[in-house]
C-alpha cells in the first residue's frame, strides 16, 4: 500500500506542475483536472482550474453538484461562488441557443426541399 500511496502522490504532484501547460487552451481539460487536483487534495489548484474552466465557458452545472471528486471542496466559499458562475454560463448559453434556433426556424421554408 505505501507503494501506492507514493505512487499517487507523485503522480498528483506531476498533475499539479502540467496543468496549465496540458490544459491551457481546452476548458473541458481544465474542468478535468480541477477534480483531479481535488481528489489529490491540492484545493488551491482546483478551484483556479475550476475557474479557468467556467470562464473558457465550459459550463459544468449540474455535473459540477454530482460530481464526487469535488466534496473536499465543496463547502468552501469560491466553490460556492464557482458553482453560481456555472448556473450562470449555462442559462447564458441555454439563452443564446434558444436565439440561434429561432433564428435558423424563421430562415427555414415550411415545406420539405426536394431533390
Amino acid at each position: 500500500m505505501p507503494r501506492i500511496a507514493a505512487r499517487v502522490s507523485r503522480l498528483c504532484t506531476l498533475l499539479l506542475v502540467e496543468a496549465d501547460a496540458v490544459s491551457s487552451h481546452d476548458p473541458e481539460l481544465m474542468y478535468q483536472n480541477a477534480d483531479a487536483l481535488a481528489f489529490c487534495g491540492q484545493s488551491d489548484a482546483a478551484l483556479r482550474q475550476l475557474r479557468k474552466a467556467i470562464n473558457g465557458n465550459y459550463c459544468s452545472y449540474p455535473a459540477i453538484d454530482n460530481e464526487p471528486l469535488f466534496d473536499s471542496i465543496r463547502q468552501r466559499p469560491e466553490f460556492v461562488e464557482l458553482r453560481q458562475a456555472a448556473i450562470q454560463c449555462q442559462q447564458n448559453f441555454l439563452a443564446y441557443r434558444q436565439q440561434v434556433d429561432s433564428t435558423t426556424q424563421a430562415r427555414k421554408p415550411n415545406q420539405m426541399y426536394s431533390r
